[in-house]
């Protein structure tokens, strides 16, 4: 990845994606590059061009041509992948916005094949661009994932792969309750993205759909800076759009519907996203090197509880994760989503003697903290699903 970028998966698509209006929608929201999905290559180019109006890139580019070689029955040989591959690069050179190609969302491991010889051809027709694949979360099952377990899942995908960066989706808010596997699936991907020194990106709920919640501002900003604070470089949202068919079948509160009507979530978002790519343009340079729980509780698979850690020491408080990072900073971010009085979580820094700088992300710069309590020591205060990143001075 060359930079911070905010996304989503599903977009304008079919006539919507001719409209100038929706990716004017789309530019104002604060996304940077974003998908082109269920279009004829003609159309395609034409949305393209719209898109370059309004400054936007497009990550990943899908063409039907692409998606028959990996869904369809035939048994392509790799001289036929390329010569496809090929064809498909040259027919869309006339746009200098494509950042990628759009190759599968949550494959079985019996695709990771099939999936290299594609992604090799794009290597090496277009070079210098993404291939998006999306993997499966924790909670697929392992017919789901074709493996013995997630772990495997992912050592297969790597190895066999060989990606330029890891995407999942995981959408945690479920049936009026946060299902498990949030953080041990984020431990997983951080661990195998360090390993094979790759980069990662999160596809978050944003949506309401079949058991998943009409979910509020403060759970997408959890979600968020959960992802931030543990390394992610990309961040992206499901969905942008509700077609026709999703909205009959329930589907609500994305960013926009296909009829051009915003939901409250455009606005939500778009207020995230003001912030979100400073915070995630500070970060983007930034290793992650440890991450930690401020909890009594038992915590998921792979999940370390805080203790004390380089210049931050002990953390008097409890519900916060906390992220570190190769140059000393660290980003604390309240595990509380829910907003009432709840929601607000203070802490203490006891350990922390000399100064304290916190990033402004509204302003983005680096400002002193001052906030102490009567014993003089650093206090924090974080609202519902709010981060905060710091570094000692």
């Amino acid at each position: 990845m060359k930079k911070f970028e905010i996304t989503y998966y599903w977009g304008p698509q079919g006539e919507n994606a001719l409209d100038e209006e929706m990716w004017k929608a789309v530019a104002e929201c604060g996304f940077t590059t974003v998908p082109l999905e269920n279009g004829s290559c003609e159309n395609n180019i034409t949305a393209l061009n719209l898109m370059k109006k309004y400054s936007l890139r497009c990550s990943s580019l899908m063409d039907s041509r692409i998606r028959n070689i990996l869904e369809g029955s035939i048994q392509y040989t790799q001289a036929e992948i390329e010569e496809i591959v090929a064809k498909v690069v040259s027919d869309y050179s006339v746009c200098d916005n494509i950042d990628g190609w759009w190759l599968y969302d949550e494959p079985n491991a019996s695709k990771f094949e099939l999936l290299r010889r594609v992604k090799d051809a794009f290597g090496k027709f277009s070079p210098g661009k993404e291939v998006f694949i999306d993997l499966l979360p924790t909670y697929a099952n392992n017919e789901q994932l074709g493996t013995a377990g997630y772990d495997e899942y992912l050592k297969q995908y790597v190895e066999t792969v060989n990606p330029l960066y890891i995407c999942y989706d995981h959408y945690h808010f479920q049936n009026g309750q946060a299902r498990s596997g949030f953080f041990a699936n984020m431990e997983a991907v951080r661990s195998k993205a360090l390993d094979a020194k790759l980069d990662s990106e999160i596809v978050v709920l944003l949506t309401k759909h079949m058991s998943y919640e009409n979910i509020s501002k403060s759970q997408i900003e959890w979600e968020v800076n959960m992802a931030l604070a543990y390394g992610f470089k990309r961040i992206s949202y499901f969905t942008f759009i509700i077609t026709e068919g999703l909205e009959a079948d329930g589907w609500k509160n994305g960013c926009m519907n296909y009829k051009g009507e915003k939901y409250q979530h455009y606005y939500d978002v778009q207020e995230i996203n003001k912030w979100l790519i400073n915070l995630g343009n500070e970060l983007f340079s930034k290793n992650s090197e440890a991450v930690f729980h401020v909890s009594k509780g038992t915590l998921e698979e792979g999940c370390e509880k805080y203790e004390s850690y380089g210049d931050l020491g002990k953390i008097d408080g409890l519900s916060l994760l906390v992220g570190f990072f190769d140059d000393r900073s660290f980003m604390i971010v309240n595990k509380k989503y829910v907003d009432s009085e709840y929601g607000s979580n203070s802490f203490t820094l006891p350990d922390v003697a000399s100064k304290l700088d916190y990033f402004d992300a509204s302003q983005n710069l680096w400002k002193p903290y001052e906030t102490r309590n009567a014993d003089g020591i650093y206090e924090v205060t974080l609202g519902a699903g709010e981060g905060i990143l710091m570094r000692v001075r």
